[in-house]
């Protein structure tokens, strides 16, 4: 009995690990977020798989009411307005990264109902001010996920539209999510720093969410970037393999 206990607990401690795997963004080289709030967060496909990672490069110190305080950790406690179906989960077993390092969420799962999702990432900040200890509270608004129809994707006049790779960075595969307007074939280039086109495919899409599945385990570890096109429209991406 006790041997069947010990399995049952270590194998949730290892798909808890499993869970919160992610990788913080490698060009986040300062304090800050990655997606900016420029970027946002790439849009999604109802009763379609959904992941995407937010970064977090955090600062030694900050100001506070005019006056610098140093941070000893930031975490997020909660995700407020993510969709049904949708969950996160923190690269950290207690959610919370010191000051100075990098840390991320990952944000994963299947949405059933459409919509524009407006997000509220609600931070906690640990620190010092003055030698006196500091607890500040504070909340991210700027992200939203839009889910788009199964079938009949919001195009505003374009053929089609190109997510952001999950994951990314990648190790042995990346998923890219293209939503078409119509059945259309479009070509994949993948080119390293310097410009030199790697690799190429062709890819048969259908009318409504595709997700284009592209193997990089044969790559260095490096930033790369991308271009899906048809002939008459191509969309250059970043994508970073990490090993």
């Amino acid at each position: 009995m006790k041997k069947t206990l010990f399995f049952v607990f270590f194998s949730v401690i290892i798909l808890m690990g499993a869970m919160a795997q992610c990788t913080p963004d490698v060009n986040l080289t300062s304090p800050g977020l990655s997606p900016d709030s420029a970027t946002n967060l790439p849009p999604g496909t109802v009763n379609v798989y959904y992941e995407t990672v937010i970064s977090a490069f955090i600062p030694t110190d900050t100001t506070y009411q005019g006056v610098t305080a140093l941070v000893d950790s930031i975490g997020v406690t909660n995700v407020i307005g993510l969709p049904a179906g949708l969950t996160w989960v923190s690269n950290s077993p207690n959610g919370f990264w010191d000051g100075g390092t990098k840390g991320c969420i990952r944000i994963s799962g299947t949405a059933a109902v459409e919509g524009t999702y407006n997000l509220e990432v609600v931070l906690s900040l640990h620190g010092s001010l003055g030698g006196m200890a500091l607890t500040l509270p504070e909340t991210i608004k700027f992200y939203k996920i839009e889910m788009l129809p199964a079938n009949v994707a919001e195009f505003s006049g374009e053929a089609f539209k190109v997510g952001q790779p999950f994951p990314n960075p990648a190790n042995d595969v990346t998923n890219i999510e293209v939503n078409s307007i119509k059945p259309m074939v479009v070509n994949f280039e993948l080119y390293n720093l310097v410009g030199v086109l790697i690799s190429e495919s062709t890819h048969q899409l259908v009318a409504g969410s595709n997700i284009v599945a592209v193997q990089v385990k044969q790559f260095p570890s490096g930033l790369y970037f991308y271009k899906i096109g048809d002939g008459n429209k191509t969309i250059t991406r970043k994508l970073n393999i990490s090993r």
